[in-house]
């Protein structure tokens, strides 16, 4: 009996050990698994392009308060060759007009930058030089007398290589202007590879709204910049100013009109209980004719 308890605690005790190892082997891979699988889904299938908030800005407003001008100082996006990137602003325009001015047009003009370079073609390799071959050795009684020597002539010096034209890239600029309830699409450029001065504007009109636009008004607007460098060596935009105009018309509120007129009395109802009006005394009649 004692022999049977015994070998029934030790193979007990074989089989816990054989669990616990299944377990930690188990767990161990499953674990590893866990993280290469977290790992691709990090890298993933896509990449997720940066996005910045531009919110250093300056601010002008005229003092009918019918244009505002912001400027930017650190409003510039760089985007290498296969680079994307992009940048935001976004701001609440606070109306201030006259009393009785009415908003009609809010245009929204945009400054800007673009500049796309491409990688320049190798320059030529110059062609070897190739020693001259030596001179057959002179017969001293042909020599003849020397020459008088002349002036010598200054060296003619190497042409300095011009430096290589600029080339132009294939990167482009996405600029979208939305104003209010409209928004604009505009893709810049790069034609010579030099760079130039963008603008764009955007207007939007208030004249058949529901609503008067008015002192007090807002206009929410966001100008982002999607910049893709393609092929190119580099890429430049660049956002210096944006101007904000107001173009209103005099249109006083009219003032309330008050109901003068005399109020009608309500008609009585006939509910039934009112008795009805007491019929006039009948004329007298004549006396009677005495036979």
């Amino acid at each position: 009996m004692n022999r049977n308890v015994v070998i029934g605690g030790i193979a007990a005790v074989v089989l816990l050990l054989g669990a616990a190892s299944y377990l930690i082997f188990f767990n161990g891979r499953s674990s590893t698994t866990g993280s290469d699988q977290a790992n691709l889904e990090d890298q993933g299938p896509v990449t997720l392009n940066p996005v910045a908030v531009i919110t250093q800005h300056t601010a002008n407003q005229s003092e009918d308060g019918r244009r505002l001008t912001l400027g930017f100082t650190n409003f510039e996006l760089l985007a290498k060759a296969g680079e994307t990137t992009s940048a935001v602003f976004s701001t609440t325009w606070h109306l201030k007009v006259g009393p009785d001015d009415r908003v009609v047009v809010a245009a929204a003009t945009l400054n800007g930058f673009m500049k796309s370079t491409g990688t320049p073609p190798p320059a030529p390799v110059p062609a070897p030089v190739v020693a001259p071959a030596p001179a057959p050795e002179a017969d001293p009684a042909a020599v003849t007398p020397p020459v008088p020597a002349t002036p010598a002539e200054q060296p003619v010096q190497p042409a300095t290589p011009a430096a290589p034209a600029p080339v132009a890239g294939d990167g482009v600029a996405r600029v979208i202007v939305a104003l209010g309830s409209e928004a604009t699409v505009t893709e810049w450029r790069d034609a010579a590879g030099t760079g130039a001065d963008r603008k764009l504007s955007k207007a939007i009109s208030y004249s058949g709204a529901s609503a008067d636009l008015r002192n007090g008004g807002t206009i929410p607007v966001t100008v982002t910049v999607e910049l893709s460098g393609g092929a190119s060596a580099e890429t430049l935009a660049k956002l210096n100013s944006i101007e904000l105009q107001l173009f209103v018309e005099s249109a006083p509120v009219p003032a309330p009109v008050a109901d003068t007129a005399p109020a009608t009395p309500p008609a009585a109802v006939d509910t039934g209980s009112t008795p009805p009006p007491t019929p006039p005394p009948a004329a007298d009649a004549p006396p009677p004719a005495i036979p």
